[in-house]
């Protein structure tokens, strides 16, 4: 799969999954199936510094790389909905990544994404 395919991908999927409203309670639709019940409570308990809840595992979109990238003041630049969009520092989320692999939350109902966890670089 080509690069710009995988971007193209990547942005198609923040756009189809993110179907929840901010103010409504999150769903298992079940692309995470295979995650046990200890990391289902760990995505679910994931805030930003700004205290804002990050929702739970359906809610969250897995971003690949290159479709993701550190900036020097530790804000986050990620392709989604065609472009790139910056995550300030206070949306990126600190701390053990259980999952190994980067993470965007951007509910329907907000202008920009609540959270952002960086993957692994491997």
């Amino acid at each position: 799969m080509t690069v710009l395919c995988k971007l193209t991908l990547a942005g198609m999927l923040v756009l189809a999954s993110c179907t929840v409203p901010r103010s409504a309670a999150a769903f298992d639709d079940g692309k995470w199936k295979n995650v046990d019940p200890e990391t289902r409570q760990w995505f679910k308990s994931l805030r930003n510094s700004k205290g804002e809840s990050c929702c739970d595992t359906a809610d969250g979109v897995r971003i690949e790389s290159p479709s993701w990238r550190e900036n020097a003041d530790q804000s986050f630049e990620v392709f989604a909905h065609d472009k790139w969009n910056l995550i300030p520092p206070d949306r990126v989320l600190k701390g053990t990544n259980r999952i190994g692999f980067a993470i965007l939350w951007w509910p329907p109902s907000m202008e920009k994404p609540t959270c952002f966890l960086p993957g692994s670089w491997n």
